[in-house]
């Protein structure tokens, strides 16, 4: 029988991975597009989709968690407000955000895969 190690958390963190590399593309191309008359920025659903979730508190175990973590899928959409003057500052500040967001997402990962590692290691006498 197998066990599946990988849990609702780890569904979660790879998820917020996928959503955190599709708003390093947005916010690249908000600041390609920072000069262009009439852009509107583009941004990335993902945390209103998790929060909606949560909110509804009916997930009584692991499996069921996991099974709707993996239902939330991460896109960009065109927000409805044209970019500012000072939109460029803005734009650098949230990459710079995201980018310690993804590489504290993946650090957690690690970790979490070095503990399943020296799990499976001592398990084998």
């Amino acid at each position: 029988m197998a066990i599946d190690i990988t849990g609702p958390v780890t569904t979660l963190v790879r998820t917020a991975l996928d959503a955190s590399s599709l708003r390093h593309e947005a916010i690249s191309n908000n600041i390609a597009n920072v000069n262009t008359p009439g852009f509107k920025s583009q941004k990335v659903s993902f945390e209103d989709q998790l929060q909606a979730m949560v909110g509804s508190g009916q997930y009584k175990n692991d499996h069921l968690l996991k099974e709707k973590m993996e239902s939330i899928n991460p896109y960009i959409y065109e927000s409805d407000n044209e970019q500012q003057s000072n939109q460029l500052d803005v734009e650098m500040v949230d990459m710079a955000k995201n980018t310690i967001h993804y590489q504290t997402l993946l650090k957690g990962l690690r970790g979490y895969g070095s503990i399943v590692k020296m799990a499976i290691k001592q398990g084998r006498g």
